[in-house]
């Protein structure tokens, strides 16, 4: 399966630059992604091929959407991150992660919930990054400085347990990562070459 992003541009009817409504899409190729997701949106725009889908699915899914997406540039990139399912084996969720030049950037959710909220300086990740769930709970908050982790990074599962705690130093990184029963899966402290 491969990673389709489906949008429909917020600029499609007036011409004023809105906001994109888009859909995460595991599926073969894209016309299976266009079918699946004109179900709920018939006036798509684009489907872009973002890479090969990391949740194993037998079937097209939608992984997320709809969401809005604000002060994006086309061809949004995306986190992916990797954690332990119910059953035991491994996921991979895809975050969209929205970007700009300079300021603050956001991704919202189509009912108005927030997504993501992340600062940028020259185009480079700057300041407090924030990503939630659809329910609203707190997936990810973490700080960058000129593009590159900064501080204490924490992620949590959708019920709202700890996933994992990061505290990144310049010369590297200790972590800790909890499995979804809250018993703790690893810890470790790394130390990175001098640049």
């Amino acid at each position: 399966m491969k990673l389709f992003e489906a949008t429909r541009w917020g600029n499609r009817t007036d011409g004023a630059d809105g906001p994109d409504t888009n859909y995460l899409v595991c599926a073969l190729d894209h016309l299976g992604a266009e079918s699946l997701v004109t179900a709920h949106e018939p006036a798509l725009d684009a489907i872009s091929e973002l890479g090969v889908c990391g949740v194993e699915v037998e079937a097209p899914v939608i992984l997320r959407g709809p969401y809005l997406e604000h002060k994006l540039e086309r061809g949004t990139f995306f986190t992916l991150w990797s954690r332990e399912s119910p059953s035991g084996h491994g996921a991979e969720l895809w975050v969209p992660h929205p970007r700009c030049r300079d300021g603050e950037a956001t991704c919202h959710y189509l009912d108005g919930q927030l997504a993501a909220r992340s600062g940028w300086q020259a185009g480079r990740q700057h300041g407090p990054c924030h990503k939630w769930y659809a329910t609203g709970q707190l997936m990810h908050s973490g700080e960058y400085r000129r593009g590159q982790r900064t501080g204490i990074h924490d992620w949590w599962y959708p019920d709202g347990g700890r996933a994992s705690h990061y505290q990144y130093r310049a010369d590297g990184v200790a972590y800790q990562t909890w499995n979804l029963d809250g018993t703790l899966a690893s810890e470790g402290n790394e130390t990175w070459p001098s640049r």
